[in-house]
């Protein structure tokens, strides 16, 4: 329930600031993620280490405050490594997102530098487009099975970070490092479900076109 008053807030503050505010840039962004799980139910969970991708657009309020709104697809899950007939093998949870996050962004200012630091939060709400995992079959190995009945079809999380903008021309020149945090269970069991949090690393760069006036 909080988490659900959580989205409805946030979805309610960013459409007020979008009506009221036009895009500065309209940019891609790719990244490099690093996934696990949390929760009092995960033990030796190894990080599940890819790539993520998608949209993003910048949305000045006032010259130190504005609202970042994307849309990527990123990889989330863990890697744990399971042992059969003295051979061992990376088992994993694959779990791969669409994900629609707003962030409230403060430019600090930092004089004539070239670049502009920035600090970012906010919500992210994440739509399951696939979950996979691996099952070992003594004897046998490794077999994928699929557990997307099993999983939540979203997943609410909140971002922290950071980065600098670099001007280029009227363009935006982006380097960022963020962490999302899962805020409830991704197992979809009605009683006695495990506790399970998805947790992210993201290290990312994009590239806006200046579309509005700075």
């Amino acid at each position: 329930m909080k988490n659900k008053m959580l989205l409805i807030a946030s979805v309610s503050l960013m459409f007020a600031c979008f009506s009221s505010a036009q895009a500065q840039y309209l940019g891609a962004k790719l990244g490099y993620t690093s996934a696990t799980l949390a929760g009092k139910d995960i033990t030796n969970a190894e990080k599940r280490n890819s790539m993520s991708g998608g949209l993003f657009a910048l949305f000045p309020l006032n010259p130190l405050i504005a609202l970042q709104a994307h849309a990527t697809i990123s990889a989330r899950g863990a890697l744990q490594p399971v042992q059969d007939n003295g051979q061992t093998y990376d088992a994993g949870v694959r779990l791969n997102y669409f994900d629609l996050p707003v962030l409230v962004t403060l430019h600090i200012p930092a004089g004539d530098a070239p670049v502009r630091p920035m600090l970012f939060s906010g919500p992210c709400m994440s739509f399951l487009v696939s979950a996979k995992a691996d099952e070992l079959i003594p004897g046998q190995g490794l077999t994928e099975i699929d557990l997307k009945d099993a999983t939540q079809e979203t997943d609410l999380s909140w971002i922290f970070g950071g980065g600098l903008g670099v001007p280029v021309g009227k363009n935006l020149l982006t380097f960022s490092v963020q962490y999302a945090i899962g805020m409830s269970t991704i197992d979809k069991s009605v009683e006695n479900a495990f506790d399970v949090k998805n947790r992210m690393l993201s290290f990312e760069i994009g590239f806006g076109f200046g579309i509005g006036e700075k």
